[in-house]
């Protein structure tokens, strides 16, 4: 019975994948055996005054042959297509002669393949459909120029997993999103607060967004929201804001690496990164804002199981931290905020809850707002080191800190 069922599978995959190498081919004859393994394109001659013409990605072909194959789990024979980068143009079709751009991947172009690890989506393509890589079940990495639809979607087409869009699928996981703000066409926010569910291949480990022909000025709101199998995200350097809630709920991202371009960090960015252990910011960086919420619940954020214990040292020109954005980050030992001349203020619990610091570096002049540190168990009062001056407790909310001053 077990092997019955295991043909039946076998079969049931070798006609899907055969299915699309047919329906994909606009020059096929019927004879799916004859069908050439690649990419399928469709030539968009509609297009505005002053544009050329342009290839969409509509599909990949396989053969019946390579696909069988694929269903016991061979992938010799199409091993180099296991990594596959989109061409940036295309001469081929029904005998065309001009050299056009490819610029479009319709939706579900890749629907159900699961024979790519790796995609890599240049800065030659615009515009990604829905559901453009359902299903693509061992799919690892992917590298994009934009994430979302194109570079200036809006609502759920800006959405990381639009581009999976929300069929349950083999080896799949779906995700709940946030979007936050619907618009309309003139940009006039009509509805908030909405839930939406995607369906993200498990095995998706690694995304890099690069820099595009259209500089990308910020990872918008709820972007990665809950994007629970995702371990590294590279942004890239052309990035300003991290919006509110943009990699909320990434329990599985373990480091950030944040380009010096970056200036502020958005309300609830990284809350709830309960893997992330390092945020790397650049020697050079602009950051003035880490938003409220931004880091809380962090919870190996510097972890000295991870690194060597290092201080959470923040860039010198951050100038406001929001309310509770360390809170709950109980792996941080030391905290040094001796550099940032420009700030004025700790507002409420920022560091509040953070249960293994022992030593926090400041600078003559700040204003303390309740509960700052409060829930520092492992604080004493001679772990604030001054940098210079004595430590004027007079100018301190007695509520502070979770020791009496």
């Amino acid at each position: 019975m077990k092997k019955l069922l295991s043909y039946l599978i076998a079969m049931m995959l070798t006609l899907s994948l055969a299915f699309v190498a047919v329906a994909c081919d606009p020059t096929d004859d019927g004879d799916a055996d004859d069908v050439e393994t690649g990419f399928k394109y469709e030539l968009v001659t509609e297009v505005d005054d002053g544009e050329d013409p342009f290839y969409k990605i509509t599909g990949f072909g396989i053969s019946n042959e390579d696909a069988e194959k694929i269903a016991d789990g061979d992938y010799s024979s199409v091993a180099s297509y296991r990594e596959i980068t989109i061409p940036t143009s295309y001469t081929e079709l029904d005998g065309a002669t001009e050299n056009y751009a490819v610029k479009e991947i319709d939706m579900s172009a890749f629907a159900n393949q699961p024979l790519f690890t790796k995609i890599t989506v240049g800065s030659n393509i615009k515009k990604i459909g829905e559901g453009a890589f359902a299903g693509c079940s061992n799919l690892t990495e992917l590298v994009l120029p934009f994430v979302g639809s194109k570079i200036d979607a809006v609502n759920e087409e800006r959405m990381f997993g639009y581009i999976f869009g929300n069929t349950a699928t083999e080896n799949s996981t779906s995700v709940t999103g946030k979007l936050h703000q619907r618009v309309d066409e003139t940009g006039t926010v009509i509805s908030s607060e909405e839930d939406l569910t995607y369906s993200v291949p498990t095995s998706l480990k690694k995304v890099t967004i690069v820099n595009s022909a259209t500089n990308i000025a910020s990872i918008s709101e709820c972007a990665f929201y809950g994007m629970t199998m995702l371990e590294e995200v590279i942004i890239p350097a052309t990035v300003e804001t991290i919006e509110n809630h943009a990699f909320y709920g990434c329990t599985s991202l373990i480091k950030m690496e944040l380009p010096k371009t970056v200036k502020e960090i958005g309300d609830y960015a990284f809350t709830g990164n309960t893997a992330l252990y390092r945020v790397e910011f650049a020697n050079d960086s602009v950051l003035e804002v880490i938003g409220a919420h931004a880091f809380e619940g962090c919870s190996l954020l510097n972890s000295s199981k991870v690194q060597n214990v290092v201080p959470l040292d923040l860039p010198v020109g951050v100038k406001e931290i929001g309310e509770y954005a360390f809170n709950g980050c109980t792996s941080i030992e030391e905290i040094n905020l001796s550099k940032l001349t420009n700030l004025q203020v700790l507002e409420v619990g920022v560091f509040a809850n953070c249960t293994n610091v022992i030593k926090v570096t400041v600078k003559n002049g700040l204003t303390y707002k309740n509960g700052a540190f409060n829930g520092c168990t492992n604080l004493e009062k001679a772990g604030v080191v001054l940098t210079e001056g004595a430590f004027d407790f007079a100018g301190v909310n007695k509520f502070a800190f979770d020791f009496e001053i």
